[in-house]
């Protein structure tokens, strides 16, 4: 909320006050009431951890006493095919937060968000959650704010999910410590390869579309990364290819970790997005490693790049323990918010 309502004040300062996540003396909803139903979906792609989400979810609500509760495949898109959704219950879910990814499968893309309504309304939710990041989080609301043009009763909750941790209102999103980690090996290896084979680089590109923060924080807790370079940072390509071949002619191999967001700064994308609304990204890879092949080429030095891109790994495998806490209380923070009759929020700002 606004501290201050004068808009046209210079001073004029907006400050974010957030609720506190938890359970609440009085529920909106009756959880024992038949008819009392939940639905949950995730979006975008997948993540460590989205399984714990799901199955702290499914074991919340089944502790309240909601006995109906629908699992939607296939994201937004999914919500249109009600006859799809799976049932769950806790027995259903009991191991899944030892697998990757989500057994909700996930997707892009939004459709309609009255039509969308009128498909859940074959359910009748009372509580709909979903997990995703920025292009969830934005039907969600306009799913929200359809639910109050027309009255209809129904807690719309997010969960935040992001592996680039790129939600400044939180300090971290959940997958992002499971995906360093996993990163961090990757970087291990290219220092293994670099050292170990003559005139040698190893090149590791990460994930992180916007932000360095994945590249960042392996680059540093691998600790021997010579090159690191970010979507955020002001590149001059001839600085940093004079500084390889130094490294090169001084040490005789070098590690160079780059962000996949650096595809639309170091060189330029299509400008073309996907179903999420995401702009799609110049492979900045093998891109680098081709312009830095050429360079040594025109020297005459010798170069070996080994080239490695792990980014699927680093976002399918199970969440590792701090994730896994992670999620279950976003899960069940979630479900506290969505019973006591809160909308239009998501799980950390309650």
């Amino acid at each position: 909320m606004c501290t201050d309502q004068d808009t046209s004040s210079p001073a004029h300062r907006c400050a974010i006050l957030r609720t506190r996540a938890g359970p609440r003396e009085t529920l909106h909803f009756d959880p024992h009431d038949p008819a009392s139903a939940a639905a949950i979906v995730s979006c975008g792609g997948i993540c460590p951890g989205l399984n714990c989400v799901i199955r702290e979810i499914v074991n919340m609500l089944w502790a309240y006493g909601v006995r109906r509760i629908y699992g939607i495949k296939g994201g937004y898109k999914g919500v249109m095919e009600p006859e799809e959704w799976l049932e769950l219950t806790p027995e259903k879910v009991k191991d899944i937060h030892t697998e990757g990814g989500t057994m909700l499968i996930s997707d892009r893309g939004n459709p309609p968000h009255l039509e969308s309504l009128a498909a859940r309304d074959l359910k009748n939710p009372s509580a709909c959650l979903q997990t995703g990041g920025d292009g969830t989080h934005k039907g969600a609301m306009q799913t929200f704010e359809c639910t109050m043009e027309i009255d209809h009763e129904c807690a719309v909750v997010g969960v935040p999910k992001t592996i680039d941790n790129d939600v400044p209102m939180i300090d971290q999103t959940f997958g992002f410590d499971t995906a360093c980690t996993e990163a961090t090996k990757a970087v291990n290896s290219a220092y293994v390869e670099a050292k170990g084979n003559a005139n040698c680089i190893g090149l590791v590109k990460l994930m992180g579309r916007h932000c360095g923060f994945i590249a960042m924080n392996a680059a540093l807790a691998a600790r021997d990364v010579d090159v690191c370079l970010i979507p955020e940072m002001d590149i001059d390509l001839e600085k940093v290819l004079q500084h390889i071949e130094h490294l090169m002619r001084t040490k005789g191999h070098c590690v160079i970790v780059v962000a996949e967001g650096c595809g639309d700064t170091l060189i330029q994308s299509s400008g073309e997005k996907d179903a999420g609304g995401n702009k799609i990204l110049a492979d900045v890879g093998p891109w680098l490693k081709d312009t830095i092949t050429a360079r040594f080429k025109t020297l005459g030095l010798p170069l070996t790049i080994k080239y490695i891109d792990p980014t699927y790994m680093i976002r399918s495998v199970a969440a590792n323990s701090y994730d896994s806490t992670y999620c279950s209380v976003l899960g069940q923070m979630a479900v506290h918010g969505a019973m006591a009759g809160y909308s239009g929020i998501t799980a950390p700002c309650q």
